[in-house]
């Protein structure tokens, strides 16, 4: 494999809204986003991505105790009789804040990168609507151990879906686990969407009017932050379709085993 460092990336502003009812400091499907996003520049797609927390702090105007979000997002163009049956689905308060994370790309050994071409790439991005202000990109290395010695500190990101299995009813267990003291730093996070109408063409869609849209849900699961200096081996997250309904990111085994 090809490793790729992209340390200290400070992003302003991000959509830290996973959901209607949850915000998070931790968003791990952006990130594999966001590398998608890079790979397409590039012309190589990363294979996978390890993510490292380092600094988080949430934005907005705090009311009676309470923080109220920083603007308004939404979209026109919809079809009314869609709207009528749930507004809320197309305007939404956006809540931001500010990250400092680092990304680890993974690629194969055949792909054809070099680091000019992922520094362009980031100097045209945005990371979740949220402004990139610094990075660093480190040089490809191909050791997993060179890897880990430029990784100088943070928390690396976790799943814990082991948590949830064999539940009949997982977001009453999610709840449970986050209140619990038994485990540290557990935190919910989006992992990917599930569709919840057929894909189509839309009016007011940008770019490109061939491509399909549709209504999804949030699918919510649940990560532990563990340092750095704690982990042997970086966990190795990768996205991918299920049953052709849902788009997901998951964290099945670690690099360096």
């Amino acid at each position: 494999m090809k490793y790729v460092l992209i340390d200290n990336l400070k992003i302003l502003d991000s959509n830290i809204r996973e959901c209607s009812w949850l915000i998070v400091p931790c968003p791990i499907f952006q990130a594999s986003m966001f590398a998608h996003k890079i790979g397409r520049e590039i012309n190589a797609f990363p294979v996978g991505i390890s993510y490292i927390h380092k600094e988080y702090k949430y934005n907005g105007i705090k009311e009676y105790g309470n923080l109220k979000s920083t603007n308004v997002a939404g979209f026109n163009n919809i079809n009314a009789d869609i709207f009528h049956k749930t507004p809320g689905a197309f305007l939404q308060p956006n809540i931001v804040g500010d990250l400092m994370i680092s990304l680890v790309l993974i690629f194969n050994d055949d792909a054809n990168i070099n680091v000019d071409d992922i520094k362009s790439a980031i100097r045209h991005s945005k990371f979740a609507g949220g402004d990139i202000i610094t990075y660093y990109v480190n040089d490809i290395v191909n050791d997993v151990d060179k890897l880990k010695h430029l990784i100088k500190g943070g928390f690396y990101l976790f799943d814990r879906k082991d948590l949830l299995e064999n539940s009949t009813n997982r977001l009453d267990t999610l709840i449970t686990n986050i209140c619990s003291k038994k485990e540290s730093w557990l935190i919910p996070t989006k992992m990917g969407y599930l569709l919840a109408e057929t894909p189509k063409i839309r009016k007011g869609i940008r770019e490109n009017h061939n491509y399909k849209h549709a209504l999804v849900e949030p699918l919510l699961g649940l990560v532990q932050l563990i340092s750095v200096r704690q982990c042997n081996n970086l966990p190795f997250w990768e996205y991918s379709s299920v049953i052709n309904k849902a788009f997901v990111v998951q964290q099945n085994k670690l690099i360096g085993e």
